[in-house]
């Protein structure tokens, strides 16, 4: 809990919740959440469904403030794939303003053989990982980090591209406004 009465866990994982559901309002994503806050998780807070090759073309370049390879998740090319072609991701969020240090990044490591369905596994916050952390979590291959300026640029471009496209086929909000026009 923070001074002001609030619980900071719930806060940055209802702030990521928000940026994967506007990231599915425009691209073929979906995500899960199975526990609530402070309720053990084996390290999954989420599980992002997405096409295979997504977190590396779109969210850890975006993250990162570069131009993301959008073109091949657009609606009307990913349409055509089967949806049984996805990637699952899981998603470990930390809310801190610190450096993630190597306890940290250890337990995110040995957290990811209690996942093996997973082909993705990302460590979301924190202002940056430790020089020890980093090498860490490096040396696992399908390992990813994001920081919190991440995760900011994540919310920004997944709230633009989601306003951008009211017309998104997947969005349940616009399947039912064009039967009720109709």
């Amino acid at each position: 809990m923070t001074k002001d009465g609030k619980n900071k866990g719930k806060e940055g994982e209802m702030e990521l919740a928000k940026i994967l559901a506007d990231m599915s309002r425009s691209f073929p994503c979906d995500f899960i959440r199975l526990t609530t806050t402070n309720t053990p998780d084996m390290g999954a807070d989420f599980f992002l469904e997405a096409p295979p090759g997504f977190v590396d073309d779109v969210i850890i370049p975006t993250a990162n403030e570069k131009e993301p390879n959008i073109t091949p998740y657009s609606q009307e090319s990913s349409s055509r794939k089967s949806r049984r072609k996805s990637e699952t991701t899981r998603i470990d969020r930390k809310t801190t303003s610190y450096k993630i240090g190597i306890t940290t990044a250890k337990k995110f490591i040995q957290d990811c053989s209690k996942h093996p369905r997973c082909e993705k596994h990302m460590l979301m916050g924190g202002e940056d990982l430790t020089p020890k952390a980093k090498e860490i979590i490096s040396s696992h291959p399908n390992a990813r980090y994001v920081n919190n300026k991440g995760i900011e640029h994540l919310a920004y471009f997944f709230s633009e591209h989601a306003l951008k496209e009211p017309e998104n086929k997947n969005c349940l909000i616009n399947k039912e406004n064009d039967e009720s026009e109709s």
